[in-house]
């Protein structure tokens, strides 16, 4: 079954029971028939509203269509929840009751009860209903439904079901970090062979030629470009845009138990810049991965998305970041870089974001920087983040 069934009895239901039954023994010894008609109906009158309510909370549906809603902070949605009785007999008297994780407030509710939602409905026999919860994005988070409950009273209103839908219900709200801007970006470069636009590379893309220029001996003959060539009268060879190749890497480090000494506004800003990072590179059409110390139920000591680039890249990036809450911190930084270094094979640009550094990571940065990457640290400031390139004297990170 759907539904985890409570059927509540007032001390009414109970009275008029004992009242029944007395009118059937004083019918019994006063020999009196109209008594004995009124008891019998006040035991049915007591009996019915039970069988009423197990017949409909039986025959009772929830429509658990999956729905997901992407929100930034302050942006609104709206939820849909559909109720369906599939009984012979109508629903009368009824209300449903949705209570949401707290990064959502719903509609113009006040007060405690700022994530719960309640409806008053009736429903004829064989009929549907839909309700439509609008939320507003109120701070990060990975928002699912915490209870879905149906109340449903008799006709006669003297008793009522609690009906709480006990499966998973395929709601969801993904309200994604606020971006945070990170300064220095745009002043990345590494060389190395690739497809972004970079004036001062000394890579050039062959697969796309942007023009042509006058012949020079140095150029290599199979530059030559025939057709410009014949209609000018003059040699003309091609001319390339200048490229280069970078994946950045994203690591978001937090130490074991170190949330007891940061803020909540510390945690959330780190996140914000990150967010803002896997925006730049989407827009930029950088290749970009992303590693947290984060461990899940058979995942190893840290939770990544593989390098890609494009809008489907940065979502699954920002539902990541959304997830992310303190407690899911469990494994050391050490083990986490450990891991991390596996994946460091090509050439890259890492930015690290590591809250309540112990310096115990000077190994694995030490050994990057020799290795050709280009590593920064992401600093904050009142309002914005900037970039710090990670080297000490002669490359090496200080110990």
């Amino acid at each position: 079954m759907m539904w985890q069934r409570n059927i509540q009895y007032p001390n009414i239901i109970y009275a008029i029971y004992f009242v029944g039954f007395g009118s059937f023994i004083c019918a019994f010894l006063l020999q009196y028939t109209s008594l004995f008609s009124a008891g019998v109906c006040l035991v049915i009158l007591a009996w019915l509203p039970k069988v009423y309510l197990k017949y409909i909370s039986k025959r009772l549906m929830l429509f658990n269509d999956r729905q997901k809603i992407r929100l930034m902070l302050g942006e609104n949605g709206q939820l849909h929840f559909s109720l369906g009785n599939e009984a012979k007999l109508p629903v009368l008297f009824a209300q449903c009751r949705v209570v949401l994780d707290d990064a959502v407030t719903i509609g113009e509710t006040e007060g405690e009860k700022r994530n719960t939602y309640t409806r008053n409905f009736s429903l004829g026999p064989r009929q549907k209903v839909t309700f439509t919860v609008p939320v507003s994005a109120k701070k990060r988070g990975f928002v699912k439904v915490r209870t879905l409950e149906v109340t449903i009273k008799d006709p006669f209103n003297l008793t009522y079901a609690t009906l709480l839908f006990n499966r998973l219900v395929k709601k969801e709200v993904v309200v994604y970090p606020k971006p945070l801007a990170v300064s220095g970006l745009s002043n990345i470069v590494l060389m190395a062979e690739g497809k972004l636009p970079n004036t001062s590379s000394i890579y050039t893309d062959h697969a796309a030629p942007i023009g042509t220029r006058d012949y020079a001996f140095n150029d290599p003959f199979k530059h030559i470009h025939w057709k410009a060539s014949a209609r000018t009268g003059q040699l003309q060879t091609k001319m390339f845009e200048q490229v280069i190749g970078m994946t950045w890497t994203i690591i978001l480090l937090i130490e074991p138990g170190y949330h007891h000494h940061i803020t909540m506004v510390e945690f959330e800003r780190s996140l914000s810049a990150a967010a803002y990072i896997a925006q730049f590179a989407e827009k930029r059409g950088i290749t970009y991965d992303v590693f947290v110390n984060i461990k899940t139920k058979g995942s190893g000591a840290t939770i990544s998305m593989p390098a890609d680039t494009g809008i489907r890249q940065l979502i699954k990036t920002w539902e990541l970041f959304s997830f992310i809450n303190l407690s899911h911190i469990r494994t050391k930084v050490r083990g986490a870089l450990s891991d991390i270094d596996k994946a460091m094979t090509d050439r890259r640009v890492i930015m690290m974001l590591h809250i309540g550094r112990d310096r115990s990571d000077a190994f694995f940065y030490n050994k990057w920087l020799k290795k050709g990457h280009i590593i920064y640290t992401v600093g904050m400031d009142d309002d914005r983040a900037m970039l710090t390139p990670l080297a000490g004297r002669g490359g090496a990170v200080a110990k």
